[in-house]
């Protein structure tokens, strides 16, 4: 019995620390979920997605950890140790019936031995007694004759014969007392055996109560830890239902789409001389010496970059056309990377040259020159309130990349060179409209229209003029720049007009099979000759095909003729 409440009582302790092991273990849990689950957060895609749900899957098992540590403690646990509290203190009283028992059985058993030694003890005295009497009996008869003799011996023998009846007595006296706690000893030893018998019949009872609750406690904990694997088995599909849902080459297409998102427009700070800006007080030749000496300056860059692009050029034409292992996809890569830098620094010399060319044209009159990227200057003022010019359009490095995704994705470049989704596009810019250009670096907005500040139909003409070689316009606008006070006049190139009230601009013939998503797209195919009417910054070409359909298409998909 003994044992038994041992048993729980260390049951309860075991148990109990197994629900804190559960719940120190659900609480660590908890916190590496949240922070994977930020750490998932901070990343796009279906990949970090399915880290979330990870997360989440250890946030669930968390929770399901302390629910069963919870479960277990009030169903098992606390039970456990409450039972052998209760059994403790029902076996007391019983146990203690049974040892009040015991010592009073023990108490009448030396009582009972005591009376026995002093009867017997008196018994043997009275018999010793005896003797005498007998022999002091035989002495007297045995002496004769004589009268003071047997006075004597008579005297003798009725003096033992007083001692063996008070002996006798004595001996009554014990043999009564040893009896009557014999008889004490005999009542108490049926008292101790009723006594042992009904406590062992009351904690037969409570062992049969706890051995019944301990079992109910371990169908609890088995119940409890049956519920453990279908919900285990549940966060593992959940799991697998998001790992099937990972789609690592959509993942790799927002990564591009994001990384385009970012390169969606090239911002070029321009140089912003103070004779440029006519509103400045300034000596009019020193205004026209400082600004050829600036022309001078981007003229000869220029040259420099223009050089260089030649020579890079040469040398991917090289890598074209040479053999198979001539250059690694190494060195194609650097070289192609090198002609997009150059490239952007002469967009960037292009444009100040441009700028320059309009200041003196203001400064000295003649025709005002033409820049193909006109409209993508926006003039705002910095954060010290000066005049900046910003040129504003889709980077070099953002149209290759996008080049490589389309080619590894289906072959075909994208249709829109600014990265964005097909189907989107942005309007024509009409020259003449006021453009909300945007501050650099937290500058003051300022609406900037160019035909305000000139009111001549150059603007307007922009859209009519094919796309000159580099070289060509550095050099038309080397001669506008360094020339006295007329200019030398750009020749317009003529493009064939077409039946439509717009004018030709260009022809284009086309390099990849576009289907048409919008009514106002056109729909090409590879080897069509289209004569182009409008370009669109946005990479957007409005053309005409031979049959006289005429609508809008990505101008990544044509080359021009």
């Amino acid at each position: 019995i003994k044992q038994g409440n041992d048993l729980c009582k260390d049951l309860a302790a075991v148990l109990n620390e197994r629900c804190e092991l559960e719940q120190n273990y659900a609480r660590s849990l908890s916190k590496i979920s949240q922070k994977m689950s930020k750490v998932a957060s901070t990343c796009a895609g279906t990949v970090a997605n399915s880290w979330g749900s990870v997360a989440e899957a250890m946030k669930r098992e968390a929770e399901v950890r302390q629910e069963f540590a919870s479960n277990m403690a009030d169903e098992v646990a606390k039970p456990m140790k409450n039972l052998s509290e209760s059994f403790h203190k029902a076996r007391k009283p019983i146990e203690a019936q049974v040892d009040k028992a015991g010592r009073t059985l023990l108490d009448k058993r030396s009582d009972e031995a005591a009376a026995k030694k002093k009867a017997h003890t008196a018994a043997k005295d009275t018999e010793k007694a005896w003797d005498s009497l007998s022999d002091a009996r035989i002495r007297g008869k045995g002496g004769g004759s004589g009268g003071s003799g047997d006075s004597k011996a008579d005297k003798e023998s009725n003096k033992q014969e007083k001692k063996c009846r008070s002996s006798q007595t004595a001996q009554l006296k014990y043999d009564r007392d040893y009896y009557d706690a014999c008889f004490r000893a005999e009542l108490a030893r049926l008292e101790w055996e009723a006594t042992v018998v009904k406590g062992s019949e009351q904690l037969q009872v409570l062992e049969t109560d706890r051995l019944r609750q301990s079992h109910e406690m371990q169908k609890k904990l088995q119940h409890q830890l049956s519920l453990l694997a279908p919900a285990f088995a549940q966060l593992t599909d959940r799991l697998g239902q998001s790992l099937r849902q990972v789609d690592t080459e959509a993942d790799i297409g927002m990564v591009i789409e994001q990384r385009g998102a970012l390169l969606q427009t090239s911002e070029q700070v321009l140089f912003e001389s103070y004779a440029e800006d006519l509103n400045n007080p300034m000596d009019k030749g020193r205004r026209e010496f400082a600004l050829r000496t600036y022309a001078g300056f981007v003229y000869a860059d220029l040259e420099r970059e223009l050089k260089g692009k030649e020579g890079v050029e040469k040398l991917l034409g090289v890598y074209a056309s040479g053999p198979g292992g001539f250059s690694d996809v190494t060195s194609q890569r650097e070289a192609s990377e090198k002609l997009t830098h150059i490239l952007a620094v002469v967009q960037f010399l292009e444009a100040n040259q441009y700028k320059l060319d309009l200041a003196l044209h203001a400064l000295t009159g003649g025709d005002k020159p033409v820049y193909r990227l006109a409209s993508c200057l926006e003039r705002s003022k910095d954060r010290q309130g000066m005049p900046q010019t910003i040129l504003r359009l889709a980077p070099p490095a953002l149209r290759r990349a996008q080049s490589v995704a389309s080619a590894s994705g289906g072959g075909q470049p994208s249709p829109s060179p600014s990265g964005a989704a097909a189907g989107r596009r942005h309007p024509p810019l009409n020259r003449g409209a006021t453009i909300a250009a945007p501050g650099n670096g937290g500058g003051a907005a300022a609406a900037f229209s160019y035909d305000d500040m000139f009111d001549d139909g150059t603007y307007a003409r922009i859209d009519t003029l094919a796309e000159t070689d580099g070289a060509a316009l550095a050099s038309v606008r080397r001669k506008s720049a360094m020339a006295p006070a007329t200019p030398q006049h750009q020749q317009q190139p003529q493009a064939p007009q077409n039946r439509s009230s717009l004018r030709v601009c260009g022809w284009a013939r086309v390099l990849y099979n576009y289907d048409s998503r919008q009514p106002d797209e056109l729909t090409v195919r590879e080897g069509d000759v289209l004569s182009v009417l409008e370009k669109s910054a946005d990479g957007w070409w409005l053309g005409e095909d031979s049959t006289g359909r005429r609508g809008i298409f990505p101008g990544s998909y044509v080359e021009e003729f």
